[in-house]
């Protein structure tokens, strides 16, 4: 068998660009299916940002031999430093209660409320790979702030995001990506606003509806 070599190089990923959020209308297993209020908040407010999958991992041994490992990816836990939110946000999908503009008080069964939330990756030459977490919670966020000196110094929010799958599809897709290196068949604008996490939703960011991207792979 003859063997082939290839040499790989890429562009060092070098930053983050701004955050999109976006309400949850209706939950995936509602009689609507998962839809989305109108409203995207892009928030130029990332400072960094770093997930980890949640799996649960079971070896199966057949015959005294390794057969497989089941693997179940639950969910994603994000770390978000980020400097502000949308005025009333973190405070209404946290759980608080709004008593008038600005005001909120922490009740002791707070409701969570879902959101989507994507963000572009940036590398040295400016392209871009565009996450988007369709189904995510922020539980109990945490507060921190410091005296102010003659040497004024930024107080970050650090919240803790969790991603969890889209439980009405077939995959239960958890989070999406899309390398805009690869591919220039998509509009960015509409894959950070509208989102993605199947082939169907793929396919409403296109640049050009009649120009199909027959790269897709068909579901199984």
């Amino acid at each position: 068998m003859a063997v082939t070599k290839e040499t790989v190089t890429k562009a060092l990923l070098t930053g983050v660009g701004a955050g999109y959020l976006q309400k949850v209308k209706t939950e995936a297993l509602s009689s609507s299916g998962l839809t989305y209020e109108e409203k995207v908040f892009e928030v130029y407010a990332i400072d960094k940002i770093a997930f980890k999958g949640q799996t649960k991992n079971k070896t199966v041994y057949l015959s005294n031999v390794k057969a497989r490992d089941i693997v179940k990816y639950s969910s994603v836990e994000m770390t978000v430093d980020i400097g502000w939110f949308p005025d009333g946000f973190l405070e209404e999908v946290s759980g608080m209660v709004k008593l008038a503009n600005g005001a909120y008080v922490q009740g002791d069964s707070p409701k969570y409320k879902q959101f989507r939330w994507a963000f572009p990756v940036t590398d040295e030459d400016g392209q871009e790979i565009i996450y988007n977490f369709p189904v995510c919670q922020i539980e109990n966020p945490d507060f921190n702030a410091e005296t102010e000196t003659d040497e004024k110094k930024e107080n970050i929010t650090q919240v803790t995001i969790k991603a969890y799958p889209v439980s009405s599809e077939k995959r239960k897709s958890v989070f999406s990506k899309i390398d805009l290196r690869e591919t220039t068949k998509y509009d960015r604008e509409k894959l950070l606003t509208l989102g993605f996490y199947n082939a169907e939703t793929l396919k409403a960011c296109l640049k050009d509806s009649g120009t199909p991207d027959d790269t897709v792979v068909p579901e199984a």
